[in-house]
């Protein structure tokens, strides 16, 4: 939460402008968890990239729209090194 907030455009989440404040808390346990499931894959990752992380309105959740996972080529059979995408709506995502 604390390093979201530091993010330049945070007023935005705080409610700038009128707007009402985004759900940070929610935001935070997203990039929590993405970071636990990296951690966890024991270097599998080149890359990971979520675009857009939508912040909904405070008490609604944030959504990773569009995921694009890297994995690195090491040669093994099991790693292609073919990226993986996932979007919401998605079968398997």
């Amino acid at each position: 939460r604390a390093l979201i907030l530091r993010l330049r455009g945070a007023q935005l989440l705080l409610g700038a402008r009128g707007a009402p404040m985004g759900d940070v808390d929610a935001a935070a346990r997203a990039l929590a968890g993405l970071s636990r499931f990296i951690e966890n894959a024991n270097g599998a990752y080149e890359s990971v990239d979520v675009n857009p992380l939508i912040v909904r309105e405070e008490g609604k959740g944030a959504v990773a729209v569009d995921v694009l996972l890297v994995p690195r080529n090491d040669g093994s059979a099991a790693n292609s090194g073919k990226p993986l995408t996932v979007r919401r709506g998605d079968r398997n995502g």
